[in-house]
């Protein structure tokens, strides 16, 4: 009997949740402690306006917000590894499998103190992957789905893991729009700077942080926020899309390449709405497909659970980003004449990547407000 697990984390932390906390100083705060509480928790199948993908390759559907990082694709590539070549389903291999199978993003595209992404046969792997994750974050892990995989998973079953964290962290904050911002016709929550700004030398500070790139109009822009992560880049686009999300991307970071601006005057404003979710998807059309790969040991089983966790949040402090993932096998079976204004109030794509890397590692085109957070005034909160 044998079973075989891939799990992978973006921003959270692995290792048995109570060990983690027994291990860390409580001085240090968690990667969740550090995102805090999300203002919208869902699963996916709650949701009627967003598409996960585990590919960047993967259409943008109009009208449909579409979410991808890079968690599957290090996981997946790890499995590959132990499975001695590319992994292939008896039934067929949907899109997913293909186009995971290419190893498009890579370990080059991280930096290494961010992630952890290893495979293996249990028991051994059960105990190593807490040890790495221990030995890389010092004990700030917080995973939710880890203590989902079966701690009673026969001998020799495999485990692939990976596990990243990023907190790109503004120098200077932005201010929190007291009478919110729109996106398409909703008023949400948001964040940036209203015009007239000279009068206000924090927000003269924080302006500092924008970088425009490409400007043509209004609805045609890139913008770049400088962070406290210098090896990071955090850009935002509000283009028309491409085909497909890495065709959206490849534009987007054809258009960054070229020298950026300043933000021009005291009377160009920046609104960016609010984003702040957890959101949990099951890959259903991957569950209970059998496994076809060259090494035979691990060949033939069929795949139990693939679930995928993506916690974001995007305000006037920064962006942090916390992502987990569990992949079960078992034996049983994203300038013009008039002053410009860099308002995101139409579909927008946010990239968070390594400077000079190939790919990205969180792409998010925003098409609707289903991942916004709705307007609340501030008065109201007093």
């Amino acid at each position: 009997m044998r079973r075989f697990v891939f799990v992978c984390l973006f921003g959270a932390t692995l290792c048995g949740p109570t060990a983690c906390r027994e291990k860390q100083s409580d001085k240090t705060p968690s990667h969740s402690d550090i995102i805090g509480p999300p203002l919208l928790d869902k699963t996916a199948e709650q949701l009627t306006q967003t598409e996960f993908t585990a590919y960047l390759d993967h259409p943008v559907t109009p009208g449909k917000n579409l979410i991808w990082c890079a968690t599957m694709p290090l996981v997946w590539n790890e499995l590959m590894d132990l499975a001695g070549g590319e992994i292939h389903l008896a039934e067929g291999d949907p899109p997913i499998v293909t186009e995971l199978n290419k190893k498009t993003v890579t370990r080059s595209d991280l930096d290494d103190s961010s992630y952890v992404a290893l495979a293996g046969l249990t028991p051994g792997i059960l105990d190593s992957i807490p040890k790495a994750l221990q030995l890389k974050f010092k004990g700030q892990a917080s995973p939710e789905l880890l203590s989902q995989i079966p701690q009673d998973l026969p001998e020799n079953s495999a485990v692939s893991y990976s596990y990243l964290f990023k907190n790109l962290e503004f120098e200077h904050r932005f201010e929190k729009l007291e009478y919110g911002s729109r996106f398409g016709s909703i008023k949400v929550n948001g964040f940036g700077f209203r015009a007239g700004r000279s009068k206000q030398p924090l927000l003269q500070d924080a302006a500092a942080q924008v970088s425009v790139h490409d400007y043509k109009n209004n609805d045609d822009f890139i913008v770049e926020i400088a962070t406290r992560s210098m090896g990071d880049r955090l850009v935002l686009a509000k283009v028309h899309p491409g085909s497909t999300l890495v065709q959206t991307i490849a534009i987007v970071r054809e258009r960054v390449a070229r020298p950026p601006g300043t933000v021009p005057e005291d009377e160009v404003p920046m609104e960016i709405p609010i984003l702040d979710f957890r959101l949990i998807k099951d890959y259903e059309e991957l569950i209970g497909k059998h496994i076809h790969c060259p090494n035979p040991s691990l060949d033939g089983y069929p795949i139990e659970m693939v679930k995928q966790l993506i916690r974001f949040k995007l305000n006037e402090e920064g962006a942090k980003l916390k992502s987990e993932a569990v992949v079960d096998v078992t034996s049983a079976e994203r300038i013009g004449v008039p002053p410009p204004q860099l308002i995101f109030d139409k579909p927008f794509l946010i990239l968070m990547e390594r400077k000079g890397a190939a790919n990205p590692y969180f792409a998010l085109w925003v098409d609707n407000p289903e991942l916004l957070v709705p307007f609340t005034p501030e008065k109201a909160k007093q």
